[in-house]
């Protein structure tokens, strides 16, 4: 009798990383919170997934450098060096020397996991996360209730910090009902949905409202398109029709269970895209901007000037490098992602993209800021991975025409 044993590589530990990354804040943050009650091995509780995590990376490492070009080194010695000289020179921004540790250990690096993504090979790794997650979170959520997430969510203990874990999962959810309408995906999407609602976070919302309508306008069969239309038409006018009856009927169930209703308040006193605290920072820095719209005042500036960051991208990196250089670096940023899009020829390489986008990048004109988001630097590294794919592509056509000529 043969035994066969199935080698494990590189590109196994690569999975497995990926397995780790997409449930640390959920799944593997409860398996923490268990064993920090185990003597002795609560000493180390902490540690253990991103020391897990690390090893993993090491182990994927001959995985990750195949697909590094020069392009990606000069990327990466820009940014080391750009960051570097920001510390000397804007000695006053104290924020950007305190992230230095967070950014280059678990946010930068995540460029090169989006270098390395195969939507063909590894979506179903995110979605089988994103399902365990939601439904863990569900059961967490039923058994010890809402106050009990605040013990084990670290620096997350925010209602807003909760709808920005779920969101990546919740997006991996439609993608899977969009894709493939069964039982499980559907009962996820929606309790998935029904769980960022009681976080009552209005950005989330917004973040989840453009991906379903972006995925349905450019990711859907032309011959469904039609179809989806009307029927998306039809739901959103009955909810209209209906709009006053299901808010008193959801605002009266959320309350009896002592849920967040921040987002059905604003609704009904149309305030929900109004935003008073971000448009004060955005009038602190405007004057900053013009004052100094050459050089900038640095990286982290704005919360130099203002206490906090700025929760817009453009005015960040306005305030950090000045007018032309900042305008620079979103206008590269726009362009590689529309590159990207365009050079995806996949329905599942688009929706990954898609996510990405719109909690890499779009999330950052709402909160949050690009030096502390990994999943915007994941973005980037999987738009420049579509680019050279496609490049790869054209060139191997290319040869098979000339060979046949």
């Amino acid at each position: 009798m043969n035994i066969t044993t199935t080698k494990i590589t590189a590109e196994h530990f690569f999975g497995f990383f990926l397995t780790l990354f997409w449930g640390k804040d959920i799944i593997f943050s409860y398996i923490r919170a268990i064993l920090v009650h185990i003597p002795y091995i609560n000493y180390v509780a902490d540690y253990i997934i991103p020391m897990l995590m690390f090893i993993c990376l090491c182990f994927a490492f001959p995985y990750l450098i195949i697909n590094i070009s020069k392009n990606d080194i000069l990327f990466v010695c820009g940014v080391l060096l750009i960051y570097i000289l920001n510390i000397l020179i804007f000695p006053l921004n104290e924020e950007l020397t305190k992230i230095s540790g967070t950014f280059f250990l678990s946010v930068f690096p995540l460029y090169f996991i989006g270098l390395r993504f195969e939507a063909a090979k590894h979506w179903r790794i995110l979605y089988i996360m994103s399902v365990v997650n939601i439904w863990a979170y569900t059961s967490y959520y039923l058994i010890f209730g809402s106050n009990s997430f605040d013990a084990y969510q670290g620096s997350y203990t925010s209602f807003m910090g909760r709808a920005y874990i779920l969101l990546p999962q919740l997006l991996c959810a439609f993608i899977g009902v969009l894709n493939k309408k069964n039982i499980l995906n559907i009962a996820t999407a929606i309790m998935g949905f029904i769980l960022l609602l009681m976080c009552g976070n209005r950005g989330s919302l917004v973040l989840l409202l453009l991906f379903i309508v972006f995925y349905l306008l450019f990711n859907v069969d032309l011959k469904k398109r039609i179809y989806v239309y009307v029927g998306t038409i039809s739901v959103l006018g009955l909810l209209l029709y209906h709009y006053e009856i299901l808010l008193t009927m959801i605002v009266s169930t959320f309350v009896k269970y002592g849920l967040s209703v921040r987002v059905f308040e604003r609704l009904s006193a149309g305030t929900f895209f109004e935003s008073s605290g971000r448009n004060v920072l955005i009038k602190e820095l405007i004057p900053a901007i013009w004052d100094n719209p050459i050089i900038g005042y640095g990286l982290c500036s704005d919360r130099t000037i203002t206490g906090s960051y700025a929760h817009n991208y453009a005015f960040e990196l306005w305030t950090a490098f000045g007018i032309i250089f900042g305008s620079i670096v979103l206008i590269a940023t726009i362009f590689v992602i529309i590159s990207a899009w365009i050079k995806s020829r996949d329905i599942e390489s688009k929706g990954v993209l898609l996510l990405l986008i719109c909690v890499g990048f779009f999330k950052l004109f709402i909160s949050s800021s690009f030096l502390l988001e990994g999943l915007f630097f994941m973005l980037i590294g999987y738009c420049m991975n579509q680019i050279k794919k496609y490049k790869l592509e054209t060139r191997k056509l290319g040869d098979d025409k000339n060979e046949n000529l």
